[in-house]
């Protein structure tokens, strides 16, 4: 594979071909993309990768300024020790959800 150079980004590819390359992958695999089980399973698995790089496409700077008005009895935040959820989701992937903010009540 050969690395590409800086300048111009590479045109995105459409969804027809994203989904061609899961169906490559299937055959890859040994699996027949036709199979009843997973006729629908390239349309699926291209949706999910449009979702897990939705963010890219927003502003980090206009999520982090959205405030919340219902504070009251609130008066700090505070960060928690990590825990760790690895939940298998029907395309088999693993998707890891971290919990680490809470909020302290006022004395």
């Amino acid at each position: 594979m050969a690395i590409r150079k800086k300048g111009r980004r590479p045109a995105r590819p459409s969804k027809k071909k994203a989904e061609q390359a899961v169906e490559t992958l299937l055959l890859w695999a040994g699996e027949d993309p036709r199979r009843e089980g997973l006729i629908d399973t390239p349309r699926r698995v291209a949706a999910a990768y449009k979702d897990w790089f939705s963010g890219y496409s927003e502003d980090p700077v206009a999520i982090l300024q959205r405030t919340f008005e219902e504070v009251e009895g609130y008066d700090s935040c505070g960060i928690s020790r990590s825990n760790l959820t690895a939940n298998i989701t029907w395309h088999r992937s693993s998707v890891l959800l971290m919990s680490d903010i809470y909020r302290t009540t006022r004395s």
